[in-house]
């Protein structure tokens, strides 16, 4: 499959666990290393790689700032908008 140059992820990751845990653990720098080098690998800019941190036990508050969090960044880098971030 053949790529544009203009081509760009943002790369949004769940996660179980807290940052501290994975911080010092390495495992978030690993599973970016892992999704970068291994799966995008194939000419695919990534922009970016966030972190949503325990999202199973999260309230509806957390929810919702989480669902703010990525409507934002989506913004900041101009992604086209494709309807509602509760779809």
């Amino acid at each position: 499959m053949a790529h544009s140059k203009e081509e760009r992820r943002l790369v949004i990751q769940t996660a179980g666990r807290s940052e501290r845990n994975l911080a010092s653990r390495r495992l978030e720098q690993a599973m970016k290393l892992i999704v970068k080098e291994g799966i995008l690998d194939v000419g695919i800019d990534v922009v970016d790689h966030v972190f949503l941190y325990l999202v199973n036990t999260a309230d509806e508050v957390a929810r919702e700032s989480m669902l703010r969090q990525v409507a934002g960044l989506a913004e900041k880098l101009d992604f086209p908008k494709s309807g509602s971030i509760h779809n």
